[in-house]
């Protein structure tokens, strides 16, 4: 029992469509069986019961053995083989039961079906060619009486085979839509996977993007950082190469006046400046006086020293402290050119502070804008500048100091000198006083 239980149980193979072929086989095979099972019934309405059981037993053997090749894996062959072997029967069973009349011609719509059902649209095509073949080729023997009637139809039996082909037909149609049906179901089931992948898909694309896009921010913030800190080290490589320029400029023992002219002519010239002035702090009258200037209007409209807390100048430096200027009040600052005078658009006035303690004030004034790294840079400079004019004032009074005492150690020997005679002259006169005395006078 348990070997014809597992000839009958449908088989398992690893792939999922052979299996599923594999078990439609087994259907097919186990209904056929029962067909077969059916038709033995009718062999008491059959005249020819022997020869018809012999018919039966040989469609039974072909029909056993297939699924014995199903359960061993012959799954290709055993479909194409099961439709062969039933259109050799229904052909066969028309040609010997009289002919195309017989009701068992719905056989050849039943092997079309299970020829696409079993074996796919090729096999379909390819055995209803067969199957109209068949039906020309026995309605032409009969139509010429070549036809052995083996097998009379009687009514009865007639409508057991009719009814035979009713049941193949509807179970093949059953076997079809149920195929149908898991087919639509396996897709709606591939579909809802594929829904799922492609969400799942979408939601790492999402997520990949987002790194991705998290990844290029970083980058591109690490690159604006390195071109900052590159930018940076660029300016400051450049504002280091301009102070040792101006300190350049600026050394040896030059006097205020030169020293003025030479620093701001320098700082325009780099900055880019079309006017400047430079004013240096007077200690003695406590105020600024124009010391050096560039490109500066010469007709005198501009004042050449400033009180402190008079003017922009003046105001700058007595809170120690930068003024700029985008709006220039008229007379402020002139630039002067072979075309005429102008007004700067931008005006810097920047103290020079050394120990707590004003040396000079730098007056610029440019027709565009000061960029950030020239304002560092003017800022940087002011203390070299500041150093560099207190310095030059140092030397300036000592250099005063050492001429007055010049001057005074002259004058000082000169009283001496003038000292000197008034006392030879004295000791002459008392010499000559002590000799023509009150005794040389008795004598």
């Amino acid at each position: 029992m348990d070997r014809v239980r597992s000839i009958f149980q449908p088989p398992t193979f690893p792939g999922a469509e052979t299996t599923r072929l594999a078990r439609l086989l087994n259907t097919v095979l186990r209904f056929t069986v029962a067909v077969l099972s059916l038709a033995l019934l009718s062999l008491p309405f059959v005249d020819r019961a022997l020869a018809s059981m012999i018919l039966l037993v040989g469609l039974a053997l072909p029909v056993i053995g297939c699924l014995a090749l199903l359960h061993r894996g012959h799954v290709q062959f055993v479909a194409r083989f099961l439709v062969l072997v039933l259109w050799a029967a229904v052909s066969a069973l028309l040609a010997t039961t009289g002919g195309i009349v017989n009701p068992e011609a719905a056989g050849l719509v039943v092997v079309i079906m299970a020829a696409g059902l079993l074996a796919g649209l090729r096999a379909s095509l390819v055995f209803a060619g067969l199957s109209a073949l068949s039906a020309v080729a026995i309605y032409v023997l009969g139509a010429n009486g070549l036809l052995v009637n083996l097998f009379p139809i009687s009514p009865s039996v007639a409508l057991v085979v009719t009814g035979v082909n009713i049941v193949m037909v509807t179970g093949l149609l059953y076997l079809a839509l149920s195929s149908l049906d898991r087919a639509l179901g396996r897709a709606a089931a591939y579909a809802q996977e594929l829904e799922a992948e492609r969400a799942m898909l979408e939601e790492r694309v999402s997520e990949r993007t987002a790194s991705l896009e998290a990844a290029r921010q970083e980058a591109e913030a690490a690159r604006r950082e390195a071109e900052a800190a590159w930018r940076q080290a660029e300016a400051e490589r450049e504002s280091v190469q301009a102070i040792n320029a101006l300190n350049d400029v600026m050394r040896g023992e030059q006097e205020v006046d030169q020293l003025a002219d030479s620093t701001i002519g320098y700082l325009c010239r780099h900055l880019g400046a079309q006017s400047g002035a430079l004013f240096v702090m007077d200690l003695a009258h406590n105020r600024l006086e124009l010391a050096g200037s560039f490109a500066r209007a010469g007709d005198g409209a501009l004042a050449s020293r400033f009180e402190m807390g008079e003017g922009l100048v003046g105001q700058a430096a007595l809170e120690k402290r930068p003024i700029t200027l985008e709006e220039i009040p008229d007379g402020e600052l002139t630039i002067a050119s072979a075309l005429g005078q102008h007004v700067p658009r931008t005006v810097l006035i920047l103290p020079l502070v050394y120990e707590n303690q004003v040396v000079g004030v730098i007056e610029l004034g440019t027709l565009s804008r000061f960029s950030p790294a020239q304002l560092d840079l003017l800022h940087r400079a002011a203390s070299t500048v500041a150093v560099a004019f207190h310095s030059a004032q140092t030397r300036k009074r000592v250099n005063e100091l050492l001429v007055r005492t010049q001057q005074q150690a002259e004058e000082l020997q000169a009283q001496e000198e003038e000292l000197r005679a008034i006392n030879e002259e004295l000791l002459a006169q008392a010499e000559s006083l002590s000799q023509h005395g009150p005794g040389s006078g008795t004598s």
